[in-house]
């Protein structure tokens, strides 16, 4: 549990937040001056940082490797605390999660076929990503997934050139973020928790962040989240944290 001494928490998205958005979603880094403030975050006694991602934890942790940190796969099913504890939330167990992936893969997998896209299994969630595709394989992604929104019990976030579906409708980064509190015994108050991302899952989890008084940023042409500070990339985003704190 977190010291009551702790003053401020701060979480931030990885892919292109904190990392540059990159053609291939395995070859993201974490950008090198993002690594040097979330570092300097970490060794402040009063502040918690953390990394919240739809990657898996596996995936997450060998790209952040940033000791001190808490680090949140699968938008916050998974978690490593910064002394190195695993935590893992599962609603309704894998058997719910598994009659989904059963019902919704057959209809995903056939997508791969279509020029420049690529699909992302990351077991909680599914990422069609576009940034290869030419203009008609976006369009046909885009209207198909309108249709399987309508018709699925599954969620659906768009993000910079990439659609993400949540498996679990209500898991997202919000779910995320309220687990983590809950983790470190964490009371969010006016501006003692600070949020950055950019797409619509984080923008999930930025509406339930500043419902509490935070501080939202949204990174890039990421969505319009009414209180949100804009910022261009993850360089401007490292230099808005630094005045911050």
């Amino acid at each position: 549990m977190v010291s009551m001494s702790k003053k401020r928490l701060w979480i931030f998205d990885f892919d292109g937040t904190i990392s540059p958005i990159v053609a291939d979603p395995y070859a993201a880094t974490l950008h090198p001056v993002c690594k040097s403030v979330l570092q300097g975050l970490a060794s402040r006694t009063q502040e918690t940082v953390a990394v919240l991602s739809s990657r898996t934890l596996g995936d997450l942790m060998l790209r952040v490797n940033i000791p001190g940190l808490c680090l949140g796969g699968s938008s916050g099913i998974e978690w490593q605390m910064p002394e190195g504890e695993m935590k893992q939330f599962e609603p309704d167990g894998d058997t719910r999660l598994e009659n989904v992936r059963t019902r919704i893969l057959p209809f995903i997998k056939p997508l791969a076929k279509l020029p420049g896209i690529s699909v992302e299994d990351k077991h909680w969630s599914i990422a069609l990503h576009m940034r290869n595709a030419p203009a008609e394989s976006k369009q046909k992604i885009v209207e198909y997934m309108k249709a399987f929104h309508q018709n699925s019990m599954v969620g659906v976030y768009h993000g910079p050139e990439v659609i993400e579906l949540q498996l679990l409708p209500e898991i997202n980064k919000a779910f995320g973020v309220q687990k983590l509190c809950g983790l470190l015994g964490f009371k969010p108050a006016q501006g003692n928790l600070v949020y950055a991302g950019d797409d619509e899952n984080d923008a999930a989890a930025m509406q339930w962040v500043q419902a509490c008084g935070g501080i939202i940023f949204v990174v890039g042409d990421g969505p319009a989240v009414p209180g949100a500070k804009a910022v261009g990339s993850p360089f401007e985003l490292a230099m808005e944290i630094l005045q911050l704190a």
